[in-house]
């Protein structure tokens, strides 16, 4: 029988404590039933001020996300082009370098044909010198 009073007297402690909480959230601290009108309207203007601050904020991101996306595509492109420069640079180097050395080339090749054409030319002139002086010999 003790133990049924005690859970008795539990659950009447546990009903007054409930009707006790319930009495002061309702009395203690009321609910703000009408609020105040000016603050209700004054926020929602300010909530509506964000919404169109946040939309301009999204816009202006939208646009600086595109303008990078267009810009990293430039700078690849340019990227590509400045390969393709450099790559026809390097050809051209050698190449100038190849010609440069077929040019120095050919500039000796013409140089020693020179000397032989003075020396063939000398050896002629030499002969026709020979039998000029020969004839001029013979006929005195």
């Amino acid at each position: 029988m003790e133990a049924t009073l005690l859970i008795g007297v539990a659950a009447t402690l546990a009903l007054a404590s409930a009707l006790l909480g319930i009495t002061l959230g309702r009395y203690a601290w009321p609910a703000i039933r009408g609020g105040d009108p000016a603050g209700l309207v004054a926020t929602q203007i300010e909530a509506a001020q964000l919404r169109e601050r946040v939309a301009g904020l999204q816009g202006q991101l939208d646009e600086q996300t595109n303008l990078a996306r267009r810009l990293e595509a430039q700078r690849a492109e340019d990227e590509a082009e400045a390969k393709a420069a450099f790559a026809d640079v390097a050809r051209l180097t050698e190449r100038e370098t190849a010609l440069s050395g077929k040019i120095g080339e050919q500039a000796a090749q013409l140089a020693d044909t020179q000397n032989q054409l003075t020396s063939e030319f000398e050896n002629i002139a030499n002969r026709i010198l020979k039998a000029n002086a020969f004839e001029l010999s013979e006929s005195s």
